[in-house]
Formats: C-alpha cells, structure tokens, sequence
C-alpha cells in the first residue's frame, strides 16, 4: 500500500499539469482529496482502524473537497508554495542552536558513526538545501504572479522536479570530492540506504 500510495505522489506533478493544460481544472480538488484519505483507506482495507494523522489529512480531504469550488487554480498555485515554506521552515529551522541539521540526522540515520568532517559538511549541505527550496518558492511565486498558468505549470510541476533531482545528484558528487575516502558506498547504495530510513523522523528530530 505504501508504495502505491508513493508511486500516486510520485506522479501527481504530471496529472496536475495535464489537468491544467487540458482544461480539467474540475478534477484537481477530487485528486487532492483522494491522496489526502488514501492513507486512512488503506488502513481500513488492512482492516485496521485509521490513526489520528490519516483521521485529520481525511477531514482536510473534505475540507478541499467543500472548499475548492471555483478556486481550483488558486489552489493549484498555493499547494508548492506551502510545501516549499514547509521544507525551508525544517531545514533552516534545524541549523539553529541547539538544533541538529536535517541532513546530519539522516546520516545520523543511515550510518552508526559520522566523523567530525562528516557532521560539519551534512551541516553546510542542509543551508545548501535550505537556499535551494527557498530559491524554488520564490522562483513558482514570480510565475504563479506574472507568468502564464502554463508556463508556471511547466516550472513546478515538471521542470523543478528535474531540478531537484540534479541538485541530489551534484550534491552527491561534491560530497565525493569533498569526503573522499569517508564516502564508502555508491549511489545505488546511497539510495537503498535511504529508503530504509524514516525520513518522518528525521525531519521532525532535527527541529
């Protein structure tokens, strides 16, 4: 259920852009509702009660569903702006005193002993992530503003993705370069290795 539920997310960007440029915006609250309760279904069909997070993202379904009549664009253009305030409000909010960067935790995560080389760099990696979601928010803002609702489209929901991605991948590279020897797995290696933790726990701990 998981990984369906991943592989929804994961291409929802594309649907909503062909929603928007093929006229359909009536079916752009219906997809967003049907993400937010999916977790709560899934847990029915497993025959188990629905826990308190999947109870609220199905009342917050129901709320899009009620409140988005005739507003279907507006919420279209708003959805990546609060994801990205999001991610720079827990990635900035971690390099505080006190704080454990976001990307010091997943190491943290992923592998039982970082050196001290290695905490200061997943610390100067998470501002980097930091600047970069904070470049993406006002990048869709600018376009959500002045820039045709197509061009926007392209920019949030297909190109920033491509971005994201090659930003992963460089960042990757520069850690090689600049760890050296400490970097002892591949890519391939590096993404299993994430895939096998909590990212959810990562994100909250380091606040």
């Amino acid at each position: 259920m998981r990984i369906l539920f991943s592989l929804l997310v994961f291409f929802s960007p594309v649907l909503l852009h062909e929603f928007l440029i093929h006229n359909r915006l009536d079916l752009v609250a219906p997809w967003y509702a049907g993400l937010l309760i999916s977790p709560a279904l899934f847990q029915l069909v497993r025959l188990r009660l629905p826990g308190l997070t999947a109870l609220i993202l199905a009342a917050v379904a129901v709320l899009v569903m009620t409140l988005a009549r005739g507003h279907e664009l507006l919420m279209l253009k708003l959805t990546p702006v609060f994801i990205y305030v999001f991610l720079f409000w827990v990635f900035a909010g971690s390099l505080r005193p006190g704080r454990v960067p976001v990307i010091t935790r997943i190491a943290a995560l992923m592998r039982e002993q970082a050196s001290e080389r290695e905490l200061r760099y997943t610390r100067k990696v998470t501002w980097a992530w930091a600047l970069f979601f904070i470049t993406m928010l006002a990048t869709s803002l600018v376009l959500a503003i002045y820039a045709p609702a197509q061009v926007w489209s392209v920019f949030t929901n297909l190109v920033s993705y491509v971005l994201l991605v090659s930003f992963f991948l460089v960042e990757f590279l520069v850690r090689r370069v600049v760890l050296a020897s400490e970097v002892d797995y591949s890519l391939r290696g590096f993404l299993v290795a994430l895939t096998r933790i909590d990212l959810r726990q990562a994100l909250w701990k380091a606040r």
